[in-house]
């Protein structure tokens, strides 16, 4: 696994995936990559599908881990999905991302996700699925189009799917929404929203076995289009000392 310590990615782009790092798996001794105090400031991808500002990942198979550390991502740009990074997985055994105490600042896109895509293919088998964002700050940035600050899309079961949110801090994000998911058995802990302009913070179709705990947030739960027969709606969630951040703890 090879590991960027203490570097700079600056001014890089490309015409469609990975504004400064394009990541394509096919090698079964491939096991990902990893980031540690690393900046990435003004890298872009233009073309009118352009993914992932920052870095484009795919894989097909295999484990693979991918890890953001302490790093920074600022003013980076992908017209259409994942200002900063956009991540698909597809016939892979487990797919894993930490992105840990990193911040996110004036990254834009046009369509889907301004800071993180993180999705599955519709023809994937499904794997084992980690994704944990924590102790991060995610700040002013801006898309009056895109759907979403961060979209989760897995079709992994409750027991394959993990999704971590805690001790993150979104402030004056401008887009519609700052959370879309898909998937199951997510946890949000300790986390803060303020002066977002944004009309929901969560949105599914079908979402169960959630947790919202101690969150400071003026909370919108945005119920999807009902036209899939499969979505079996909003159940066995646990919301525990939720509140607005004018609120006294």
């Amino acid at each position: 696994t090879p590991v960027f310590r203490y570097c700079e990615f600056q001014n890089n782009r490309a015409g469609l995936k990975g504004g400064a790092i394009y990541l394509s798996g096919g090698n079964p001794y491939d096991r990902g990559i990893e980031f540690e105090h690393c900046q990435f400031v003004n890298n872009r991808v233009w073309s009118t599908q352009g993914q992932g500002g920052v870095l484009y990942f795919q894989q097909n198979f295999g484990n693979e881990e991918i890890r953001f550390q302490n790093c920074s991502m600022e003013d980076n740009f992908a017209s259409a999905i994942g200002g900063a990074l956009s991540i698909w997985f597809s016939d892979m055994e487990q797919v894993s991302i930490l992105i840990d105490s990193c911040s996110f600042s004036g990254n834009s896109t046009n369509t889907r996700a301004v800071v993180i895509n993180f999705a599955q293919s519709l023809s994937a088998e499904v794997p084992v699925v980690f994704f944990t964002l924590q102790n991060s700050d995610i700040s002013n940035n801006n898309s009056n189009t895109a759907n979403s600050i961060v979209f989760l899309e897995s079709f992994s079961s409750d027991e394959n799917s993990h999704f971590g949110f805690s001790g993150n801090r979104f402030s004056k994000n401008s887009t519609s929404g700052l959370l879309f998911s898909s998937s199951h058995n997510s946890t949000f802990y300790r986390n803060e929203f303020i002066e977002n302009r944004t009309i929901w913070l969560f949105s599914s179709n079908d979402a169960h076995r959630n947790l919202f705990s101690k969150n400071k947030m003026s909370c919108i739960f945005s119920y999807g289009s009902q036209t899939d027969s499969s979505n079996t709606g909003i159940r066995n969630n646990l919301f525990i000392q939720n509140g607005d951040p004018a609120a006294p703890d």
